[in-house]
């Protein structure tokens, strides 16, 4: 309203401007040529002329941009509906039994997040729902190997992992599924802040992968890959590292993390595991507290745990 009030005004004020000068203002234009009647109309008229001349073209000018912003406005309007038609057909796809059709949704999903950047939020807890449904985590999960990229809930974990990096104002919920065998390795995975809480990630491979201040409490990484995992304030209280992948994962890359003594460490090799800063690690975690994990302090008197 107000900016409509804003224009209203300006166009009245530009309309008495010209008219002022149109009527008035030209006997002053050229003064220094009037010297006769005759010659000061003739420049009276010529300069009427031009300032006519110019006053329809700043109108020619105000009707082009009032066209173009139309136009873009009636575009966005139509590009909503073709998003709108192509994230509904996703979805029907989504809720197929057909593997083909998943993946024809999922992909589409992609395309969509890409293409219309405010709905990335929606598409991203479509897909992490989609998980959550067709892969939650068992009491018993099986060690599964690798699993081959057309699988729905592979391609739907890879198309979250490397989403474009925008502000969608709420968490990646992957609590409680099973992501076993899953390959986000050496796509420079991301999932920083993103909450899998008892995931199940058997036989995973992470190379590279990013888990900033994620929260992986009560997950498993039963024989997973833990190549260069960025663990930097994760919450790993209760998580199961102590069947990683021989070599793969170090005590730096704890250290960056925010482990609890529930925290279930490898014990091989005992001369790296043994390293007295983690013990003081822990120790400091407890004093201070974890703002991040239920339960506040995770203080008790037992020693850490290794598998």
């Amino acid at each position: 309203m107000r900016k409509e009030t804003g224009v209203a005004i300006g166009v009245a004020l530009f309309i008495s401007l010209f008219v002022y000068v149109l009527f008035w203002g030209v006997w002053g234009i050229d003064s220094v040529h009037n010297k006769s009647g005759q010659a000061m109309a003739t420049i009276v008229s010529g300069n009427r002329a031009a300032i006519v001349a110019v006053g329809a073209g700043i109108v020619a000018a105000f009707g082009a941009l009032a066209t173009a912003r139309a136009a873009r406005k009636t575009w966005a309007v139509h590009r909503d509906g073709q998003v709108t038609d192509r994230y509904t057909a996703a979805i029907e796809h989504l809720a197929s039994d057909n593997q083909v059709q998943q993946l024809g949704g999922i992909f589409a999903l992609e395309r969509i997040m890409r293409d219309s950047p405010p709905d990335q939020p929606a598409v991203a807890e479509v897909l992490a729902s989609f998980i959550r449904k067709h892969s939650p985590a068992s009491s018993n999960p099986p060690l599964r190997v690798k699993i081959p990229v057309k699988d729905p809930v592979h391609a739907a974990l890879r198309i979250l992992v490397q989403r474009p990096l925008r502000d969608e104002g709420r968490q990646l919920n992957l609590r409680g599924t099973n992501l076993s065998g899953m390959d986000i390795a050496n796509i420079n995975a991301n999932l920083k802040n993103a909450d899998l809480m008892g995931a199940v990630l058997a036989h995973a491979h992470l190379k590279g992968a990013n888990f900033e201040s994620a929260n992986l409490i009560n997950a498993k990484f039963y024989h997973a890959d833990m190549t260069n995992v960025i663990l930097t304030d994760a919450d790993i209280s209760g998580a199961d590292l102590s069947d990683v992948r021989r070599g793969t994962l170090t005590v730096d890359q704890v250290l960056r993390a925010r482990p609890s003594r529930t925290t279930v460490l490898p014990k091989e090799p005992a001369e790296e595991w043994l390293d007295q800063r983690l013990e003081t690690h822990i120790k400091d975690l407890d004093r201070v507290g974890n703002p991040k994990r239920p339960g506040g302090r995770g203080e008790c008197g037992c020693e850490i745990l290794r598998g």
